[in-house]
């Protein structure tokens, strides 16, 4: 599932890397992304029904997060449901309390999402893509969002 998530095509258009990614590659990738302390991966589903992955790369008090949707259940608020996910896990499990994302200028759906979130774009030394960043995240606003329903709801 992962390998079909990370070889989708818009997946590639919209990674840093585009080249499709071989089996044995991904497997290797996977399986130190996994043993990596500093590296959470996350499966967000519907029921039963996997809908997207989010990963969290920390580095001390920061912490770079890439997500995917599964294409069937791209616009249809995943996106940014795994975004805030992200975030309230990070409150509530103490983990580093900056988030920052890399998106290439042209995915503006992605854009959209750190924008609607609250993220502040900043300049990015990669020519293609945009910096999102959201410091110091607060327990009021975990509490807040679960006090109010947020996240996606279906």
């Amino acid at each position: 599932m992962l390998f079909r998530w990370r070889n989708d095509p818009d997946t590639r258009e919209n990674s840093f890397q585009t080249q499709p990614i071989p089996y044995g590659e991904h497997v290797a990738w996977i399986g130190k992304t996994l043993r990596d302390s500093a590296q959470e991966i996350y499966i967000l589903c519907e029921g039963d029904t996997p809908i997207g992955q989010v990963r969290l790369a920390m580095e001390a008090d920061i912490a770079t997060v890439s997500y995917s949707i599964d294409v069937a259940y791209r616009a249809q608020g995943y996106g940014k449901a795994i975004l805030q996910l992200a975030e309230n896990l990070c409150v509530e499990r103490g983990k580093p309390c900056v988030l920052r994302g890399y998106v290439k200028k042209k995915n503006v759906a992605s854009q959209m999402i750190f924008e609607a979130l609250g993220y502040t774009c900043e300049t990015s030394l990669e020519q293609d893509c945009l910096l999102y960043v959201k410091p110091k995240l607060q327990r009021s606003l975990v509490e807040r969002d679960k006090s109010t329903g947020g996240g996606h709801s279906s």
